[in-house]
């Protein structure tokens, strides 16, 4: 039986978490780590297909991650992979199983790395 790397979490990203904080007069999205550490995931970038079926709906994804499930997890949080930044778009919970969740993500240019502090 050949084995399958499809789900193989051999990739390490850290999920980031932002709270609107008020800065004199203007509001401003702080980024805080959702866990102490960097998680393993598997990373897939998707394929062109899928991308040109995303082309008649509302999202923007190119890549997901698949991840031990988590209740913690939400769109519109932040991930960091490789210094490149992604923002969930669509989280999947493969009906509720709680195994895996399945997270997709679109690119985010420009950031600022700064923003965002490192975990171990």
């Amino acid at each position: 039986m050949a084995y399958s790397f499809t789900n193989k979490k051999d990739k390490k990203i850290i999920i980031y978490k932002g709270e609107s904080v008020k800065v004199g007069i203007e509001n401003k999205i702080i980024y805080t780590p959702l866990f102490n550490r960097k998680i393993w995931a598997a990373y897939r970038f998707l394929s062109g297909g899928q991308v040109f079926a995303q082309l008649i709906s509302y999202y923007t994804e190119v890549c997901s991650f698949t991840v031990n499930w988590s209740d913690k997890i939400k769109t519109g949080m932040r991930i960091i992979y490789k210094d490149e930044l992604y923002n969930i778009t669509r989280v999947d919970d493969f009906e509720g199983y709680k195994k895996d969740i399945k997270l997709f993500c679109e690119k985010v240019l420009p950031w600022n790395k700064a923003d965002y502090p490192q975990v171990e």
